[in-house]
Parts: C-alpha cells; structure tokens; sequence
C-alpha cells in the first residue's frame, strides 16, 4: 500500500488536535462542574449544622435559665417544713413545660436525690456516678456542667446540665440537674436530613456519641478521637466550624461532614457539644458521575464518527486522484489524437480537389477551407458569420432556400445544390474592384452575367 502524503497526515493531526481540545473541554467542564457541587454541598451543609446549632443554644440557654431559677428559689424551699414536697411540684411543673428534659433533680452534698419531678428517685444517692465528681473536685458557681452521654438507672440515655448549689461562702452543697431528653433532641436532628444519605450526629466534647439521626446502633463515622479523625482535626482546629471530605476509617466509605461546636460563651460550659452533619461522597456526585458517563460516552461516538468520516472522507480523496489521473491521461491521449486527426484532415485538404465547410447551429459558416483559387478563396472569407441565403443567389428563389433549409434543420445530406452569388456580394466580401470581377466573369461567359457560381 502506498504511504500516505503529508497532506493526509496533516490531516490526522488536525483531527487529533480538534478532538484533544474538545476532550480538554469537556474534562474542564466535568471538573468546574465537580466543583460547584462540592462548594455548594459544603454550604448546604454548614447551613444545616448552623441551624441545629442555633436551637441547641436557645435550648441550652433556657435549660440554664431554669436551673438558675432553682437555685434562687432553693433557700425558700428549704426554710419551710414542706419545702421538698414544694420543689418537687415546682421540678414538674417546669419539666411538663420542657420538652426537651426528661428529668430534673436536686441533689445535696452527698450526692443523695432530695427533690425530683420523679418520686421514685427521691433518697437515691448518685454521688460515685461521674457528674457528681466532676462538680466535687472542680466547683464553679458560675458554670454550666455538660455530663458525658451515660445510662440512668431507669434505662435513659441521656446528658445532664448541672449547676452547682453554692454554700454559705461559695463552697460545693449538692447540684442541680436537668436531664436531656435524646427522643426530643432526635426531632431536631431529624429535621435537617434532606437526603436519605444525610446523617446527623450530636457529640460530647470529650467524643461520646449522644445520638444520631436516623438511629443507628453503628460507631459514628466521625471516629470520633482516633487520631486524624474528623472530629479530632475539628476539635484541634480551634475554629467553631469545618467542613472535611474523605475517607472514614471505620466505615471505609467517602464522606463529607460539616461540624460545628456549640459552647456558647454567655453559658460559662465547661463542655461543648458539637453538631456533625454528615453525607456520602457517592451521593453527592451520583447524578455527576452519571453526566460524566453520558458525556464521556456521547464524546467517544463523536470521536468515532471522525475518524471513520475521515478515512472515508481521505478513500474518496484518493479515489478521486486516481480518476483525476486517469481522467487527465485519457483528455491527453484525446488531444493528442485530435490534433493528429487535425493534421491529417488539413493535408487531405491540401490535397484534395474540393472544398469543406464548417457551420454553427444556426448554419452560419465558420471556416471554409480546400483547393480554391485567389479570387473564390478572398470571397469565401467573407462568408464567415454568415448563411447561404443571407448572400443572396441569382438562381434560387424563396420557395428554394425553404427548401434547402428544411434539408438542413433535418440534418440530411445534399447533393448537386448550386448556389450563383451575385458579383456585388463578392466584391463586398473580398475587396477585389469591380472591374477585375467583371472583365473575369465576361471571359468565363457565364449563364449569368456578373455573377460567381458554387456548386455544393
């Protein structure tokens, strides 16, 4: 097979280089559209993060409220002989109002219950569990105290805010609780998954998992404080909000999580709470992924088109260059057979006794050529651009030239036809004087005088 030219070539580079561009194209399409769904679910998630951030700080903030309540109204119950009967209505009443509290409590030094919106926790003593400790060995008058997630004896898991009840001279003198109720905590995480793949995690700032939503008995995805965790590069951060994407070790899969720190500076926590709103990677990018398949696959097709259009497109160029070719050979071989057959008509001319003509459409005579003497040859010039009768005759009448033109527009052969021109005619066409034509035609004797006779 012969070796395509450099024009083929050229051709196959400008192809290649128009489909890398569109191929450059659309991978800069994929990738700032890959982008701008990552940017915007980074938003979306952050915003949904702010929101359950901005409830649990109202909630915390009016929890706080009421346990300062309590403890301002604590000495009055106290100096009465009922008082404990007095703060357990109160406690329920204030529970019955608060949803998001299961349980509220008043525990004295010891760490034994002696007030409770519940009864059968009255005279109970929690002074080992850790709440209780953590409030004995670091008291605050001015601190809100956030529990580690734990189990109660009535089979709640919950957290507690406590407030410690100060003595005479600010010393520890028991505490007062509020227990959180997960169940109504729940609906609020519930509230922000906007996706089935969206999962919310509420978390102690020492990284026990509260509760997440939808429910589920797995370890968080979060990690929680294994090193390089998403939680622990948040806490470590010192920033109130991050957003992370990537690999979870304990589950394996991609994920992205926007986590926000709830410790509210007015509140004086010693414990923050921290928000983890969470979603599949794949998830995010499934309808992008489906695009890019489309595309990728629509691009292919594209790219196979050309290439088949352009080696069709090239068989066609080399087809046609053959024929061309072929075509320019065979017009040569024409030509040249012409111009021999010219050749040899011209000597036979010369040769021969006669005359030929040659006429247009309009059986006008274009050249005339053959063995004719000065004078016949210097007029048949002058028939050149023109047709027999429009040179008039002598011995033709007009029924006659009707005639020889019906012969002639049926394209039939004549014979014997005689055609005797009028000597002004020739004298018009080729020059010669009068006289000359006329002292000629008195030696020939003509039938007619003054006149040139042509017999066809």
């Amino acid at each position: 097979m012969k070796p395509l030219s450099r024009s083929p070539l050229i051709e196959w580079l400008y192809l290649g280089l128009i489909l890398l561009a569109f191929g450059g194209y659309l991978t800069y399409l994929f990738y700032e559209d890959h982008d701008r769904i990552e940017a915007r679910e980074r938003d979306r998630l952050a915003h949904q993060g702010s929101v359950v951030a901005e409830n649990l700080g109202r909630q915390l903030n009016a929890i706080n409220l009421v346990l300062t309540g309590i403890l301002n109204e604590l000495p009055d119950w106290k100096k009465q002989k009922d008082g404990n009967r007095l703060a357990a209505q109160h406690l329920k009443a204030l529970n019955d109002a608060m949803p998001e509290v299961r349980t509220l409590l008043i525990l004295d030094r010891t760490g034994s219950v002696e007030s409770a919106d519940k009864p059968e926790l009255v005279g109970k003593n929690f002074a080992q569990r850790e709440y209780f400790q953590t409030v004995l060995r670091n008291p605050g008058t001015g601190t809100l105290y956030l529990s580690s997630p734990f189990r109660t004896i009535l089979g709640h898991f919950t957290m507690n805010l406590i407030r410690m009840i100060p003595g005479s001279e600010g010393q520890f003198n028991g505490i007062v609780i509020a227990a959180l109720d997960s169940d109504e905590f729940a609906i609020l995480l519930n509230s922000v998954l906007y996706q089935p793949d969206v999962r919310a995690s509420l978390v102690h700032g020492d990284g026990t998992l509260f509760l997440t939503a939808p429910s589920s008995n797995s370890v968080s995805v979060l990690d929680l404080l294994k090193p390089g965790s998403f939680f622990t590069r948040h806490m470590t951060s010192g920033q109130k909000a991050n957003v992370f994407s990537g690999a979870v070790n304990t589950v394996g899969d991609q994920r992205m999580v926007a986590l926000q720190t709830i410790q509210p500076v007015a509140l004086s926590m010693d414990k923050p709470l921290v928000i983890a709103i969470e979603r599949s990677i794949e998830f995010v990018f499934a309808r992008w992924h489906q695009e890019v398949i489309k595309n990728c696959k629509l691009f292919g097709l594209v790219a196979l088109f050309a290439v088949m259009g352009m080696l069709l497109y090239q068989r066609r160029q080399r087809a046609f260059a053959s024929a061309k070719v072929c075509y320019e050979a065979e017009r040569q071989q024409a030509v040249e057979a012409f111009r021999e057959g010219e050749e040899r008509f011209r000597s036979l001319t010369k040769l021969s006794s006669d005359w030929y003509w040659e006429q247009d459409d309009q059986f006008r005579f274009v050249r005339l050529q053959g063995q004719l003497d000065e004078r016949t040859s210097a007029a048949n010039k002058g028939h050149v651009g023109k047709t027999r009768w429009e040179m008039g005759a002598a011995n033709l009448t007009e029924a006659d030239w009707d005639k020889h033109r019906a012969v002639l527009q049926a394209h039939e052969e004549f014979h014997n036809f005689e055609h005797i021109c009028p000597v002004d005619f020739i004298a018009k066409s080729s020059g010669y004087r009068q006289g000359h034509l006329e002292s000629s035609t008195q030696h020939r004797k003509p039938a007619y005088p003054a006149v040139s006779s042509q017999t066809y």
